[in-house]
């Protein structure tokens, strides 16, 4: 199939200073308080503030750096009670707003989907990456594609953990949120969303370390399937972060049973500091998305020839 995905955006780049030393490891600013309106010139007109559901407001005409919430701290901290902390995740408009574990690379991806931070059984799980990603020192040190799991017990946008992930099924939700913010102990990142797709788990949309030809066969996919075509891009040193969770009906079944192999995902691309803000995502229904079932039978057929088969994939 072969439609490149690389809709590459020219995106113009605002000049920014650097942010004073210590300043972004403050820990004393809540995951999810509202942030500072910008302070005028004098002469100037205010700019026009736009909040969005979650706690976050975005003032216009202002950088990505300018939203990041200042979530290292709290990653440190929680790490200092469980070394298997990697990051803190925020989505919002939701409720998603709490550490991430990584699963063990020794078990498998359902290690802290079964277990609470503590460690102890917990049938609600924690929100885990997956155990072949890698966490190095700040954006320069994670994988290609930052893949995290969080149980879904239903297909309700309102209810708890995960499924609340599923309010980007509503056009209107993913268009006033374009944007995920998920953090390490050593930068504040944030993410945003070009794909909302249902696939399965025979697709390699949640592989960290996907490369090449392999990489931009799964991004084809991706891009066939997502429910929206986005404005925004992925390009070829662009790193990614995929939420992935279970789901109980797709296109082509009214009802999947409670164990199935079908996903529901949102994906997302690291952006640069410096990048512009959107007070909104430029989005699109899109008119026929690739139902999971078809790209099941392209990935039998080889639709990813360079690909290794054979991985299990978690959740």
């Amino acid at each position: 199939m072969r439609r490149i995905f690389l809709l590459l955006t020219v995106l113009a780049l605002a000049a920014v200073g650097p942010s004073p030393p210590g300043l972004r490891e403050a820990p004393s600013v809540p995951a999810n308080a509202p942030l500072p309106e910008a302070v005028p010139q004098p002469g100037a007109t205010a700019p026009a503030i736009n909040p969005i559901p979650g706690g976050i407001v975005f003032p216009s005409a202002i950088t990505i750096e300018s939203i990041t919430p200042l979530l290292t701290a709290m990653v440190s901290n929680k790490a200092a009670l469980n070394e298997d902390t990697v990051g803190w995740l925020v989505v919002p408009g939701t409720d998603i707003d709490r550490e991430v574990l990584k699963n063990p690379p020794a078990f498998d991806n359902n290690y802290y989907l079964r277990r609470g931070f503590d460690g102890l059984p917990d049938p609600n799980g924690t929100y885990c990456a997956d155990r072949r990603c890698v966490f190095g020192e700040g954006r320069e040190g994670l994988s290609r594609n930052t893949v995290l799991y969080g149980h879904s017990f239903d297909d309700d946008p309102d209810g708890t953990l995960f499924s609340q992930i599923k309010r980007y099924r509503d056009i209107e939700f993913a268009r006033q949120n374009p944007y995920i913010f998920f953090s390490t102990d050593s930068e504040d990142m944030v993410w945003e969303v070009f794909a909302v797709i249902e696939t399965t788990v025979n697709v390699p949309y949640n592989v960290p370390g996907l490369a090449g030809g392999q990489f931009y066969d799964m991004l084809d996919l991706v891009y066939e399937a997502s429910l929206y075509r986005y404005e925004a891009s992925v390009g070829p040193n662009d790193k990614l972060l995929t939420l992935s969770t279970c789901v109980f009906s797709v296109a082509g079944h009214e009802r999947l049973p409670d164990v199935n192999s079908y996903r529901f995902a949102v994906m997302a691309r690291l952006m640069d500091p410096a990048e512009p803000l959107r007070e909104k995502a430029m989005l699109v229904p899109n008119a026929a998305p690739l139902p999971p079932d078809e790209a099941d039978a392209l990935i039998d057929a080889g639709a990813l020839r360079e690909y290794s088969f054979g991985i299990k994939f978690g959740n």
